[in-house]
């Protein structure tokens, strides 16, 4: 049972029981309550590593030390100086009749693109300008 073996091993080394990860593997994590504690964080000040220890107890087949790491989404910044003439990326209240690709809602939301190939096909042709309106 890994509540119980991992119960036992985390209060004999100065940590307590946080969960069954899968069968047989168990989480554990420091306890500064625990009365084990101050002889623990001892035997990490001279250099050994928590691992090694619990690793020596019988019922432990293999232990390794984790050390939690923070994500953190980072921002994309841009200067493109044609950024504000990009009518069909980003929608201005100067030309609220064109359609945008609401890239920046997309953008906000995490999408990135990486990893993807897009094609814009143009036929440049402005089907809707007074000199070809009548013709198309």
């Amino acid at each position: 049972d890994c509540e119980t073996v991992g119960g036992r091993i985390a209060h004999e080394h100065g940590y307590r029981y946080v969960r069954q990860i899968f069968d047989g593997f168990c989480e554990i994590e420091e306890d500064p309550l625990s009365v084990n504690h101050r002889r623990h964080r001892r035997a990490i000040q001279q250099g050994f590593n928590p691992a090694d220890i619990i690793s020596k107890d019988e019922d432990v087949e293999w232990a390794e030390y984790q050390i939690p790491k923070t994500r953190r989404k980072r921002e994309f910044l841009f200067n493109d100086p044609q950024w504000n003439s990009m009518w069909y990326l980003i929608r201005h209240s100067q030309t609220p009749h064109l359609p945008d690709l609401n890239v920046t809602g997309a953008w906000e939301m995490g999408y990135t693109g990486r990893g993807q190939v897009v094609t814009f096909l143009d036929d440049g042709l402005e089907y809707d300008h007074p000199d070809l309106q009548e013709n198309y």
